[in-house]
């Protein structure tokens, strides 16, 4: 009696190591398969882009904090303003008007 209770538990521990082994090794073949999917130049690309738009978002967010306004509240403004620009052809133009703010910023702020 003792010896058949032994060997079910024994049984059952061996089920349970085998069990054990099985989910370790479906473990390794999902972090392989993960791996290899994010070593992709496109999902590099996608984290290259995510990091930058981020670091542009904190800067822009920064630099219209002292009027109050938010980067989520002026976005819908600016999306429809590039939109409008992009239909009536005038991208050239803008960039000009862009180029032209910027280089005026910047001998502004040298003068001070």
């Amino acid at each position: 009696m003792i010896k058949g209770a032994q060997d079910t538990l024994l049984a059952a521990e061996k089920r349970k190591l085998i069990a054990d082994g099985e989910l370790y090794r479906v473990g390794l073949v999902c972090a392989k398969a993960l791996v290899a999917q994010e070593l992709r130049p496109e999902a590099l690309w996608q984290g290259v882009l995510s990091h930058a738009l981020g670091f542009a978002a904190k800067h822009v967010e920064h630099i219209l904090a002292p009027s109050g306004l938010r980067l989520q509240s002026v976005m819908p403004y600016l999306l429809t303003g590039m939109s409008l620009i992009a239909r009536k052809k005038m991208v050239k133009p803008a960039l000009g008007v862009i180029v032209a703010l910027a280089v005026t910023w910047l001998i502004r702020k040298k003068r001070r």
